[in-house]
């Protein structure tokens, strides 16, 4: 009896198909995109400017990304089944529960039967496991065994090219440690030598089918996916690959899943135990890719919140991805558009990458917010420029608001916290077109190696250029504005040093300046008698080193000035900065 095809789906009655035919955006509006984040609850986000909707987490369309159970199989027989993958699909399973699969000691033997839709893909993962190893297909039919080496895949390829489309094909690679990996195809072996790679402790413990991780899916059909904990060959004595299409092999104690695809419905189990069941990618993802909602903002007020992108501990990175039926056309209105986001980082932590707030996505020409690893304002217009600032954003775990301006597609305007801290030229000569359209934002992150690390609130983007009165700045209407921040001083052991800042502000203000030995501390100290926009540090000392800043309060909010840093030197041209090696300081550079 022929088995009933089933599919991993969500029905279509979920809240994709409103994400994807939803409102139209309205191009003659200033703003085309705002997220102010306040819902608080739930796992999505509406944008209030079009009536977008934002759904956390990594997204596939379960209509057109998504995984059958299949009649077809390498046997033929009845009842053998396989997988067979529609669109980005790919099965996931839960190891995370007593690992058996993070297998960091002796032989790792990976197998499967493949039938590929076609020879196109350029990278097409086969199966893998926590960023720790697997087996892809690589330039359309290469088979990969790889094992990853902080952050960096060390490729070991067999040099013989299998072309079989539309035909089951055994693959498998057992990978000897000191030695090389024995390839298998269709059980004819080939080696590829490698004597210095060793297994990692995997980064999570999600198995993926199907997949390379989380993303360059299998096109094709999938059956009896095996993995090993010992080096099977393809001849007696020992224990055999799965190569043999009429039989399976039997399973034995090294053998940590197998998968056989035979069940009527999903989940697909593993057939030796822990039965490991299988989950669609479409569902699974953006549970395991959400930011958290935060009641800190910076607002601060009750019933105000932002996003959290802070995690360690999920297998991939967070992100808010947005769709829309129509796209956010930015060479609309003489090509003028602005990003702009309020965003608080972590402190004290190295910055290896440049770090992508919000991006459109898809196919470039794209357009990007983003901080620099040096914590300087990136941008990239269209794709076919980068501009950078030589502002730094301060390291001092407050709430800041970045933006950027292109006007009439010529220059490049930065803003931080309210103030234009750069005006530039755009340097290139490449002209836009249509496809400059926006197919969907993507917040939090551009990939799995450049995403944001922090707090998110109020993403806009807009189709005019925006100025410093038409800023999503301050955070509060109303509140006192900082025009010029107080500036880093250093000065002689028992001179004077002395700090200003700019200040308006609509209603009657109040000042105080304040010391706090480090930039990211978050109490500080009232100085006394400093109740002006000036402050003078009299008669410095070692002890004298540290931050200042002026806290300016009106009827309406408090507002702080940056923390200017204070260094005494003992003599001309030496400085005595012994506070910084003192404890918590890690944290007080700019």
């Amino acid at each position: 009896m022929k088995k009933t095809i089933h599919s991993i789906r969500v029905l279509a009655t979920t809240l994709l198909p409103i994400l994807l035919f939803g409102m139209a955006i309205n191009l003659n509006a200033a703003v085309l995109n705002n997220f102010p984040f306040n819902e608080g609850t739930g796992s999505s986000t509406v944008d209030t400017a079009s009536g977008l909707i934002g759904l956390f987490g990594a997204q596939q369309n379960p209509a057109t990304d998504f995984v059958t159970l299949d009649t077809n199989s390498p046997s033929g027989s009845t009842g053998d089944g396989s997988i067979t993958t529609a669109g980005a699909g790919f099965l996931l399973a839960d190891d995370s529960n007593g690992p058996v699969l993070n297998l960091t000691n002796g032989a790792i033997t990976l197998e499967a039967w493949v039938n590929l839709a076609s020879v196109g893909n350029a990278n097409a993962g086969v199966v893998s496991y926590g960023n720790s190893y697997k087996m892809v297909i690589k330039g359309g039919a290469r088979q990969v065994f790889t094992l990853v080496r902080d952050g960096n895949n060390v490729e070991i390829t067999n040099s013989v090219a299998f072309l079989n489309t539309l035909t089951w094909t055994h693959l498998a690679a057992a990978w000897e440690p000191g030695v090389g990996v024995h390839f298998y195809v269709d059980g004819i072996e080939t080696f590829e030598p490698n004597t210095n790679t060793i297994v990692k402790t995997a980064d999570h413990n999600y198995l993926s089918l199907a997949a390379d991780g989380f993303g360059n899916s299998f096109s094709g059909s999938l059956d009896r996916v095996r993995i090993h904990n010992a080096l099977l060959t393809n001849a007696l004595p020992g224990n055999l690959i799965d190569s043999v299409a009429a039989t399976n092999a039997a399973n034995y104690a090294s053998t940590k899943v197998a998968y056989n695809f035979n069940e009527v419905s999903f989940p697909a189990d593993s057939a030796v135990s822990p039965s490991r069941p299988t989950l669609a990618s479409a569902t699974t993802l953006p549970q395991l890719s959400s930011p958290v909602w935060t009641n800190d903002t910076p607002t601060g007020l009750a019933g105000d919140f932002a996003l959290s992108f802070l995690s360690d501990t999920l297998p991939i990175r967070q992100v808010v991805t947005t769709f829309g039926v129509t796209n956010t056309d930015l060479t609309a209105n003489n090509t003028n558009y602005s990003l702009e986001a309020w965003i608080k980082m972590p402190t004290g932590r190295m910055i290896f990458e440049r770090e992508v707030i919000l991006r459109t996505d898809g196919p470039a020409p794209r357009v990007s917010l983003s901080i620099n690893s040096d914590r300087t304002l990136h941008t990239s217009l269209f794709g076919n420029a980068d501009y950078t600032t030589p502002v730094h954003l301060p390291n001092d775990g407050r709430w800041h608001h970045v933006a950027i301006a292109m006007t009439n597609f010529s220059r490049v305007v930065f803003y931080l916290d309210g103030i234009v801290r750069q005006n530039s030229a755009r340097n290139t000569n490449v002209a836009f077109t249509s496809s400059t359209s926006t197919p969907r934002l993507l917040i939090g992150k551009e990939s799995e190696t450049r995403y944001f690390r922090g707090l998110i609130d109020r993403v806009r983007v807009s189709n005019n250029a925006i100025t410093n009165s038409t800023l999503d700045f301050p955070a509060v209407a109303g509140q006192p504005r900082i025009t010029a921040q107080p500036v880093d001083v250093i000065a002689s052991v028992g001179s004077n040093a002395t700090f200003n800042a700019t200040v308006t502000s609509a209603t009657t203000a109040t000042y105080q300046w304040t010391y706090r030995p480090n930039l990211a501390d978050l109490s500080s100290v009232a100085i006394a008698d400093a109740t002006n926009t000036t402050l003078t540090v009299s008669n410095i000392s070692l002890a004298s080193q540290g931050f200042y800043a002026l806290t300016i309060s009106n009827s309406v909010r408090v507002s702080e000035s940056y923390g200017a840093r204070l260094t005494a030197r003992t003599s001309p041209g030496a400085l005595t900065e012994l506070w910084r090696i003192a404890p918590n300081t890690a944290a007080a550079t700019n």
